[in-house]
């Protein structure tokens, strides 16, 4: 008994992997697609060929990068890409470091 334990933990564990190493890799190809101009076709084309796309009526609002492919309109499909794919830009002047200062009231 415990030798099947040990081949489905065997299995169990191989096919977490094989999940995370595809996730990471479709990432990569995502970020691929940062190197072509921003707000153009040929990045939304870029991107609907790693995740094609399946437009549903009323989508719900995309939680992880893989829902994007739901949204029905180019533009909002692309912002809803770029928004897991782009970092934020930080202020001008401001050092990487800098501890975050609330306005005062």
């Amino acid at each position: 008994m415990s030798i099947r334990r040990a081949w489905l933990g065997a299995v169990i564990l191989g096919a977490i992997f094989a999940t995370n190493a595809s996730a990471q890799s479709q990432i990569d190809k995502l970020r691929g697609c940062l190197t072509i101009e921003d707000a153009s076709k040929e990045r939304l084309d870029c991107y609907d060929g790693v995740v094609p796309p399946d437009p549903k009526p009323k989508p719900p609002a995309a939680k992880v990068v893989a829902d994007c492919k739901f949204l029905k309109e180019e533009d909002e499909r692309l912002g809803c890409f770029n928004r897991f794919l782009v970092k934020p830009a930080r202020p001008a002047g401001v050092p990487k470091g800098a501890p975050k200062v609330r306005p005062s009231k």
